[in-house]
């Protein structure tokens, strides 16, 4: 059962930041410090707990009973798609910013810059930013700043193999009239419901960058986008034939099954091999700049899968 936990002020804030958490208490007290520290618009902080069992909502709970900015709403395990569509549920802001716990923080502007860009014109609907990849060990991987030239076309090449969306779901912003105005995030994109709302908002308005790092991640090997490539692109590719249904007038309702269909395929914890590929992706991402600590996850993913030699040929190759 969902509990949502009751704001203690009634003024409305500016900006609501959703943050969907599952066991992450080792770094949400960073993640969630780093918001309400922000400079600029009222804030709240609706952090969603879904279904953690390490304490996490414990951790939540207490440090909202300090700061009335942070609501907690707590549900059964349900998925990242389930509690962003409850968090923005109960969003009370104008605008709702997006962040992710386990290793996210935001740094100064995160909310301001791209709050301002939607305040300065009503066609702008989606906002983001610069997003600086960290390794695991916490050295500076790489920043990824997407060209503010490209920002709006990127979103606009309906095609999976060059279409550019923002840097990361956890960069973005959009006002709340126009996310409830497009019917919000949707269940049956279970792990692309990012690129289905970008694209149904990109038919309202323009997507516009902020062309400098605001939000920080931690790469880690039990990140979703590390163990779900595969179905995020299938279900990247149906959340496109959904948008070019729309285009051409038609019912985009076949689309719509199709990606239910895939979401009801996806296991709920990533399998043996999976966890493998995850540990793998991150040792390619780390071989150049930090081949010892990219030997790790090469060792795991070999230890995962040991009928899989890549990373075995990844191990000897990198020194």
């Amino acid at each position: 059962m969902r509990t949502a936990e009751p704001a203690v002020t009634s003024e409305r804030p500016d900006v609501s930041v959703v943050v969907p958490v599952r066991d992450a208490v080792r770094d949400i007290e960073v993640t969630l410090s780093t918001l309400l520290g922000q400079q600029g618009p009222t804030l709240e902080v609706v952090a969603v707990d879904d279904g953690s069992g390490d304490g996490t909502l414990d951790v939540l709970r207490r440090l909202a009973a300090a700061d009335p900015r942070l609501r907690v709403v707590a549900q059964a395990a349900s998925g990242i798609t389930a509690a962003l569509i409850a968090g923005c549920g109960a969003a009370r802001g104008r605008l709702i910013a997006r962040q992710d716990a386990g290793g996210t923080s935001a740094l100064p502007g995160r909310l301001a810059r791209p709050a301002a860009l939607l305040d300065a014109s009503p066609e702008v609907v989606l906002a983001s930013c610069g997003v600086r990849w960290l390794t695991p060990g916490g050295e500076t991987l790489d920043d990824e700043i997407q060209d503010a030239a490209d920002a709006d076309a990127g979103l606009r090449r309906l095609d999976v193999r060059t279409i550019r969306g923002p840097t990361h779901h956890a960069s973005t912003m959009f006002r709340r009239s126009d996310y409830e105005a497009v019917g919000g995030y949707r269940a049956v994109f279970r792990f692309a419901q990012d690129l289905d709302l970008w694209l149904r908002l990109a038919e309202r308005g323009r997507h516009v960058v902020v062309p400098e790092v605001l939000t920080v991640r931690t790469l880690r090997a039990s990140g979703t986008s590390a163990w779900m490539a595969r179905w995020q692109r299938d279900l990247a590719e149906q959340a496109i034939q959904a948008a070019h249904l729309r285009a051409a007038g038609h019912d985009e309702q076949p689309a719509l099954d199709a990606a239910a269909a895939i979401s009801a395929r996806v296991p709920r914890r990533p399998t043996r091999s999976q966890r493998a590929q995850a540990s793998y992706h991150v040792g390619c991402r780390l071989r150049r700049r930090y081949p010892r600590e990219a030997r790790v996850h090469f060792s795991e993913a070999w230890r995962l899968a040991p009928w899989d030699v890549r990373p075995l040929i990844r191990l000897w190759s990198t020194r």
